[in-house]
């Protein structure tokens, strides 16, 4: 029998999901390219890549500065990462949870990014009932009749070399995910609620689309591949990163993972229970991902105890592939979904309430907060090289040995899926790097090719660990302007002004402002931060009438209703005026 759990991360999140992106997206279009079934998207049923270049479509000879116009337009269209939909994946059912067909956005890599892959697997949690997935096969999250035509890349996967500047001219694909199982589920039959089939078909849907790739696209000729995901993306590359690379990636490439926030750990909640537990096993009942798990795990396990090899801890010891991993100390998901489920912490009592400042919390709450730090830790030490005593290293100055190709950077910033956001993957810091330079770093130190040639500030350090709370590197930096106070630590004052908060603000009592705000509303509303990837922030009053959702850049901004999330059970209860 299937357990009845509704997921508090996706119940309310399709139809602001929908209309968020539809806002985002409805002037994206795709000139040049010849459409099927009059819609703004490249429907692939042949093979080949389309001609991504646009038409200028002037009759005359433009002007010099029309000209450059156009060429400033191609180059802008070039740059987009642009949605491919494989209907011929229907014929191996290969589907969406709606039964619609997959597909992935693509970005041409050029220079020395030629011949290099950048493959992004998308966050977006899991659906755990028949309910769920049914309310899931609606959205973006379980139907690509609702994937935006261009999608941004922000972060790591920007196409600006002063953003990432290892990664801006590789072959860019990110796999929009629309099964609810990590890529994982394989029911043979639909699931049918309220008469509607719900397709768990996610496995299917990760091998032809590589499959694809290789075969159609360019990318069977591949050097070098980075397979990369956020938070249930995250949990793609770990379940699935040694099977990609000796399945579906040439064997003369080299082949590297990196997974950003997708430590999702069983560790018991506030009241004793085990709420990521409960998630996991629901998962894995509905979905049938057994068949994906890997079968040393499985094998030594009684069958109760499968759903283990679905979580993180189980599954770093046995990757074979080199892994860059990036996680919080105080991870939002863990705190909000394993530590503090609201089923939980109902009333924010016992920790809830204390994790919106910090500051508030008591020497227990504390306690336990350095308790999920520890188990954190002890996950990615199997990971670190030995040092000369024969114990993990801790962090800094370690060499990089012979067998020794993981990387770790660990910071004590509350948040979650910090590589997508620019703010944090260009200022984040532990032991004097920042994120990008770690990253940039681990790719140097590991190329086999000699080929790097990116931020690389210096030695690669395989141990990046942050301290705990309150030393932390959640320090927004503006440039080379001296750090401000630590995120967590900041006092909560009165906001004010127009401006939107921006994570790089200069002033100092903007910054204080920036850090109680970010803090407050990025807690009170992760619900709706979780499964699109996206930071939310106040417009920086004292009252608030709304949330407004980052997205791409902190130049895009999209109004949502207080209603919504307060219908979105954030905790704690937006009051009527919209403040957090």
């Amino acid at each position: 029998m299937v357990p009845s759990v509704r997921s508090p991360l996706l119940s309310h999140t399709p139809f602001f999901a929908t209309l968020l992106l539809s806002l985002l997206f409805a002037s994206a279009r795709l000139d040049g390219v010849t459409f099927t079934d009059d819609s703004d998207r490249v429907t692939i049923e042949d093979g080949g890549i389309p001609n991504l270049r646009s038409v200028a479509g002037a009759s005359a000879e433009p002007s010099g500065a029309a000209r450059r116009a156009v060429v400033e337009d191609e180059e802008a269209r070039e740059r987009e990462v642009r949605l491919f939909i494989v209907e011929e994946a229907k014929q191996v059912g290969a589907v969406c949870l709606d039964g619609s067909a997959p597909g992935f956005y693509y970005r041409r890599g050029h220079g020395r990014g030629a011949n290099k892959w950048l493959l992004n697997f998308r966050s977006g949690a899991w659906c755990t009932s028949p309910w769920d997935c049914y309310n899931r096969s609606s959205s973006l999250w379980g139907s690509s009749r609702h994937f935006p035509d261009v999608l941004p890349a922000p972060g790591i996967l920007s196409a600006q070399s002063d953003v990432s500047p290892d990664l801006y001219d590789w072959n860019l694909v990110i796999f929009p995910y629309c099964d609810g199982a990590s890529f994982s589920g394989d029911r043979q039959e639909p699931l049918v609620f309220e008469g509607a089939p719900l397709f768990s078909r996610g496995r299917r849907i990760l091998d032809f689309l590589l499959s694809h790739l290789t075969a159609r696209f360019h990318m069977g000729t591949a050097e070098r591949v980075l397979i990369s995901g956020c938070s249930a993306g995250a949990l793609v590359v770990y379940l699935h990163c040694d099977y990609i690379r000796h399945t579906h990636i040439p064997p003369s490439a080299q082949v590297q993972c990196l997974a950003d926030s997708g430590l999702f750990l069983d560790i018991p909640d506030v009241s004793g229970g085990r709420a990521a537990q409960t998630l996991f096993r629901a998962v894995l009942s509905i979905h049938n991902v057994t068949g994906s798990l890997p079968s040393s795990c499985l094998s030594s396990r009684p069958p109760e105890d499968h759903y283990q090899c679905f979580m993180t801890a189980q599954l770093l010891p046995l990757l074979k592939t080199p892994v860059f991993v990036i996680n919080s100390n105080y991870d939002l998901w863990l705190l909000r979904h394993a530590l503090a489920p609201p089923e939980a912490d109902p009333s924010g009592a016992l920790i809830a309430n204390c994790l919106r400042k910090l500051h508030t919390c008591n020497q227990s709450q504390l306690a336990t907060l350095q308790g999920v730090r520890a188990t954190v830790t002890a996950t990615v030490t199997p990971l670190l090289p030995p040092t000369p005593g024969g114990a993990a290293a801790g962090a800094g100055g370690v060499q990089l040995g012979a067998q020794q190709q993981h990387g770790v950077f660990v910071f004590s910033c509350l948040t979650h899926c910090t590589s997508h956001y620019e703010d944090h993957w260009l200022r984040l810091t532990v032991n004097n790097q920042t994120l990008v330079q770690a990253v940039g770093n681990w790719l140097t130190a590991t190329d086999s090719q000699g080929s790097s040639a990116g931020v690389s500030q210096g030695e690669f350090d395989p141990a990046l660990i942050d301290c705990p709370y309150p030393c932390n590197s959640c320090q927004v930096q503006a440039g080379r302007v001296p750090a401000a106070p630590p995120l967590l630590k900041a006092e909560p004052p009165q906001t004010h002004g127009d401006a939107p908060l921006e994570a790089a603000s200069v002033g100092q009592s903007n910054q204080r402002q920036l850090q109680s705000k970010l803090l407050c509303n990025t807690l009170c509303c992760s619900l709706l931060s979780d499964p699109l990837g996206l930071p939310l922030r106040s417009s920086g009053k004292a009252t608030v009438t709304g949330f407004l959702t980052w997205y791409q850049s902190q130049r895009s901004w999209v109004q949502l209703p207080v209603p919504a999330l307060q219908r979105r059970s954030c905790l704690p209860p937006i009051p009527a005026g919209g403040g957090c």
